[in-house]
């Protein structure tokens, strides 16, 4: 169908520069050409520019945003709007506060004929970037939309609210990721999965990042007092996974600085859990100077040292360790069983015996 066939049949009259203004390069990246033979229905010329130094974000995440969204500009500029709209909501989820994503929602939407989702993203794209330089030519196209909706408002569809509240209540006083993959995380899944993409989208990528993180520690220091780990390989393989989900879902510096401080916590015990102590003794040392919040994680290098058949390392590792760990009476005579037998297997049998006894009063 040619374009001006379609304005007739919806009986809607448009500028010849409002159909340019909506051709398919707008949903190109800055500094794109337009397809040459794009179809005339669609597309628009690239403003990513204009905006994209205000919301810089995680390398990573942006280089996938990047490459979503050039994805849907092909399928847009190939007519194919479906395939267009499905890439959009992807990159809008990737990087919630970016606009150019909605804004190119918001056109595919409309060559749908949805109009009242259509003005619901145009909103989005103008409530992130207000002073836009294309902003009044979205403005245009808004209400465009919003007649052909004939007044008719977007309504979040029922099961995505569900889970939208699900994922809130989960949240707020659930598990943030279980062994299996549920979870806070789980419910995100499916929230994205439902297709939801909207800046608020971007506060419960942060919150879930940071229950992540306190999640991961609320394990480790339930275990603060234990001279090994008591967690078993699989705990601490979610445990990772706490970890790089948290990292994947924050922009923020610090977290991601406390991520990467925590994994050395976590490969620590995994090589110690393993066998390999001589990993395990040098990253549970570097894991313990970049952790000073964690005190247990000492335990782990004495530990691997004498696991390791290394006792007079261990040994002298322990007694600096224990002069500065504060601990209460229980953890000090079970450190003082391990010193005793660290002796013993250095040969200092009477030391041995004397350190053993003190422990057991």
């Amino acid at each position: 169908m040619s374009v001006w066939r379609w304005i007739s049949t919806r009986g809607v009259v448009l500028a010849g520069a409002w159909l340019v203004a909506m051709s398919p390069a707008m949903a190109q990246e800055s500094g794109s050409e337009a397809v040459e033979d794009a179809p005339a229905v669609s597309g628009v010329d690239a403003q990513v520019s204009e905006v994209e130094g205000e919301f810089a974000e995680n390398g990573d995440r942006q280089n996938a945003y990047d490459a979503i969204l050039a994805q849907g500009t092909e399928a847009y500029n190939g007519g194919d709007y479906e395939g267009a709209r499905q890439r959009f909501v992807e990159a809008a989820q990737v990087l919630p506060q970016r606009p150019e994503a909605y804004r190119n929602l918001a056109r595919a939407n409309f060559w749908m004929e949805r109009y009242a989702e259509a003005t619901h993203h145009y909103d989005h794209y103008l409530r992130l970037a207000p002073e836009a330089a294309d902003a009044e030519q979205i403005r245009s196209e808004r209400r465009m939309a919003a007649n052909q909706a004939g007044g008719e408002g977007y309504v979040v569809p029922g099961s995505q609210r569900q889970a939208l509240e699900a994922l809130e209540r989960e949240l707020n006083r659930g598990q943030a990721l279980t062994a299996s993959g549920g979870g806070a995380y789980g419910l995100y899944r499916t929230v994205l999965r439902m297709g939801y993409a909207a800046p608020e989208l971007g506060s419960v990528q942060a919150r879930l990042a940071q229950r992540l993180l306190d999640e991961h520690d609320a394990r480790l220091l339930g275990e603060a007092s234990g001279l090994v780990p008591t967690l078993t390989a699989a705990d601490w393989a979610v445990q990772r996974e706490r970890l790089q989900l948290a990292s994947e879902l924050s922009g923020d510096a610090l977290l991601t600085d406390m991520v990467e401080r925590r994994l050395m916590v976590v490969e620590a015990a995994e090589a110690l859990v393993d066998g390999r102590y001589e990993r395990a003794i040098r990253r549970a040392g570097e894991a313990a100077e970049a952790n000073p919040d964690l005190r247990f994680v000492g335990w782990y290098r004495v530990a691997a040292l004498a696991a390791g058949g290394q006792p007079a390392e261990a040994l002298t590792a322990l007694d600096q360790f224990r002069a500065q760990a504060g601990w209460d009476e229980a953890t000090d005579a079970r450190a003082g069983v391990l010193r005793a037998q660290l002796l013993q297997a250095l040969g200092r049998y009477e030391e041995a015996a004397r350190e053993l006894e003190a422990a057991l009063r």
